[in-house]
């Protein structure tokens, strides 16, 4: 049946999902049946990322101690001037209602929050997808200087992989348009099997420092 969502598990084998048991309405939040996370310990439910924050495969996590493999279910929150880079080894796997959130700035002293994806994967718990990153921006500010100005800020390289989710970048706040404008830079096309890699609503940067150079 083609109209059978089908998502990729660990183990690179295809999972076909009933859709008489998944709801694939994103703005619901409700991709599928919570069987799908039965018998998984989760490290995080919602966590606020606070300053600096460094995920290895030697960090030790709430609920799970020391591992590379990190359990979040519910929202990971990354606040503007602070930031989170997940480094080479760790796996992160999401539950059916898990994402990050990166937040954007209203003011001069407010950079948007931060998240460095370097060589790690972003995947999902159990058999369901999980709903992805929301990298928020604002209209009413400029992306310069890239990386450090009011903007979210998503940073994917060195084969990192981001895959099963069902929106796995949207460079806006859901539902806010003012948001947009949050930016990504990706090498080597860090996708797979998701059902949307990357959204990116309209939003016109411009030069802040007087006319456009």
């Amino acid at each position: 049946n083609n109209n059978q969502p089908v998502i990729a598990a660990n183990n690179g084998a295809g999972v076909t999902v009933n859709p008489n048991n998944c709801n694939i309405n994103l703005e619901e939040n409700d991709l599928c049946p919570a069987a799908c996370e039965a018998g998984i310990t989760f490290c995080y439910t919602d966590y606020t990322v606070t300053g600096n924050e460094v995920w290895t495969t030697t960090t030790s996590h709430p609920g799970c101690g020391v591992t590379a493999d990190v359990f979040v279910q519910g929202t990971i929150r990354i606040p503007v001037n602070s930031s989170l880079l997940i480094e080479s080894g760790v796996t992160v796997h999401f539950g059916e209602e898990g994402r990050i959130v990166l937040e954007s700035g209203d003011n001069a002293n407010e950079v948007g929050g931060r998240l460095d994806v370097n060589g790690a994967t972003l995947t999902n718990a159990g058999t369901c997808r999980w709903i992805g990153i929301d990298v928020w921006g604002n209209q009413d500010f400029s992306q310069f200087p890239v990386g450090n100005s009011r903007a979210g800020y998503l940073r994917v390289r060195n084969n990192a992989l981001i895959e099963n989710a069902a929106e796995a970048v949207r460079l806006w706040k859901p539902g806010d348009l003012s948001r947009s404008g949050g930016i990504i830079r990706a090498a080597n096309w860090p996708f797979r099997s998701n059902w949307c890699s990357a959204e990116f609503m309209s939003y016109q940067n411009f030069f802040p420092f007087g006319s456009n150079p």
